[in-house]
């Protein structure tokens, strides 16, 4: 795990922090079922010029899961986390569902900017499972025992034909830990 935990009202979120200090704040949102660790090659090339900040979304990556993990939901948690870093006037930058949230962080008076990048027109056609199916399987059991191969399986869905992971990610098990 790289970067810290910061506590807010709904639970801890893992935030990692790159660039210099005094510099423009960038806030990197990653999409569902992924983890800050998806913004790592972009952070790098932008944390020379730019305050890099990137969180994990509720219920993703090293962060604690919440009753609620809709997009202002996810943005009231990140507000927090910019209020404890002391942060203001960012720009928001988010990928399909953190785009969401980083529209939200605009709403809310907090992102001076916004950068969406793939988000989806709405949500009609996705392959996600019914909103019930979290309820009903104790999805952290699923995580913890679900083959490998199975959620890269699974993670072909929110991408486009032909994507290679390597273009995000060294590790080839990215995937399965986000």
């Amino acid at each position: 795990m790289t970067g810290r935990m910061i506590g807010t009202k709904v639970g801890r979120l893992h935030v990692r922090v790159d660039g210099p200090a005094g510099a423009r704040p960038l806030v990197l949102i990653h999409g569902f079922a992924s983890s800050l660790q998806r913004m790592g090659r972009i952070a790098d090339l932008l944390a020379e010029n730019y305050r890099v900040i990137r969180v994990d979304l509720l219920g993703h990556g090293f962060s604690e899961t919440a009753k609620d993990l809709d997009a202002p939901a996810q943005a009231a948690a990140i507000i927090e986390v910019l209020d404890q870093l002391g942060v203001n006037d960012v720009v928001a930058v988010g990928h399909s569902f953190g785009a969401d949230v980083a529209v939200e962080l605009v709403t809310a008076g907090r992102a001076a900017a916004c950068v969406v990048i793939g988000q989806a027109p709405d949500y009609s056609y996705s392959k996600l499972p019914p909103a019930l199916l979290p309820q009903v399987v104790p999805m952290g059991l699923v995580h913890r025992f679900l083959p490998a191969p199975f959620v890269r399986l699974g993670a072909r869905s929110g991408y486009a034909p032909g994507f290679r992971i390597s273009a995000v990610s060294d590790e080839p098990n990215a995937f399965v830990r986000d």
